[in-house]
């Protein structure tokens, strides 16, 4: 059954990374949206490949069913830290006097 799930959690999380990298970019001046996007192109690469070996070794030294409760962990994290993420960004939009958009880009 693990190994069904597994695919299944990707297949519904995929949609979350076009929305929160077009949020990010939203939130910052057109200036500084190139230099983002690279950023988040180089961190993305890097947690792939990472992540990749890293999903290896858990699932060779604790097994596929504690590896997949392993992996509920980060997964709950990146929930939490998005909840947070939803709530500033709506706070500063509430306030537009201190959004960074606001400030000049030199």
């Amino acid at each position: 059954m693990v190994a069904f799930l597994m695919p299944l959690i990707g297949l519904f999380m995929a949609p979350i990374y076009p929305v929160i990298n077009s949020v990010m970019l939203s939130s910052l001046p057109t200036a500084q949206h190139a230099s983002m996007t690279g950023l988040i192109v180089v961190f993305s690469a890097l947690g792939g490949s990472t992540g990749s070996m890293i999903t290896g070794f858990v699932f060779q030294h604790f097994g596929g069913q504690q590896a997949f409760y392993g992996a509920l962990i980060p997964m709950c994290v990146i929930a939490v830290c998005l909840y947070f993420f939803k709530s500033m960004s709506e706070s500063s939009q509430a306030n537009p006097a201190h959004t960074p958009s606001q400030q000049k880009v030199s």
